[in-house]
């Protein structure tokens, strides 16, 4: 995996984890000054870009892949369910969902979606199926890619905030065996739900989520550069 540090920016805080390959090197909690995050949104891309800079410089932590964990504030998200279609009917029908929610033309957007369930017919065929979607603006997935190229670090993955606990309860599902009482695993109850995490980017190509299993769970939906690994 090389190396990757996960940001996590609050109102008050900024919490900053850098991995190692597998291997957890340093985690860091950092109180924001004054009038720098507003209800979940960056009030001044430049200035956060030099807190998080000098932040990581004063605890020892290099230069990596940035990874990190959007608040309600930047991205959209919704539990859906949509007849069983291909990627390509997905590609074109997904901002749809989004319709009512969208302040811009929706060819602004990102779009992507985690599988969470296919319900199939007594002969295995597939019906419906129920989706975690997100949609975000592009030029903000820009902005926070300026932000930590500014701060010296390359921005790999964006993520809805209910993704990284998501794929943070499958991981530890997936060491531990202990699957939470329904009710307590997430949006849906089910620990299931989003088996990697979705992340939003602007880089084409990469269809993986993060710990890279299963890929069926994980299919991305418009142009290449989606909401999603």
């Amino acid at each position: 995996m090389g190396k990757i540090v996960g940001f996590e920016i609050g109102d008050h805080s900024v919490k900053l984890v850098y991995f190692a390959g597998n291997e957890l090197k340093k985690s860091v909690c950092a109180e924001l000054p004054d009038a720098m995050v507003s209800h979940g949104r960056i009030l001044s891309m430049d200035a956060m870009a030099d807190f998080l800079r000098d932040t990581a410089r004063a605890n020892g932590i290099p230069r990596a892949g940035a990874a990190v964990s959007l608040s309600l504030a930047d991205a959209y998200t919704r539990d859906v369910t949509m007849p069983a279609m291909t990627e390509q009917q997905l590609a074109y029908n997904l901002p749809f969902e989004f319709h009512d929610f969208l302040t811009e033309e929706k060819s602004k957007y990102f779009f992507d979606y985690s599988v969470r369930e296919v319900r199939r017919d007594p002969d295995g065929y597939p019906l419906e199926m129920d989706l975690f979607a997100c949609a975000m603006l592009k030029e903000r997935v820009e902005a926070y890619r300026a932000m930590f190229r500014r701060a010296g670090f390359k921005l790999k993955v964006l993520t809805p905030l209910e993704c990284a606990y998501g794929a943070l309860m499958a991981e530890h599902i997936r060491r531990t065996g202990d699957r939470p009482l329904r009710g307590e695993s997430g949006p849906s109850g089910d620990p299931d739900a989003l088996p990697a995490g979705r992340r939003v980017r602007g880089r084409p190509g990469d269809r993986h989520g993060s710990g890279g299993s299963g890929p069926d769970h994980r299919r991305q939906a418009g142009r290449g550069d989606p909401c999603g690994p």
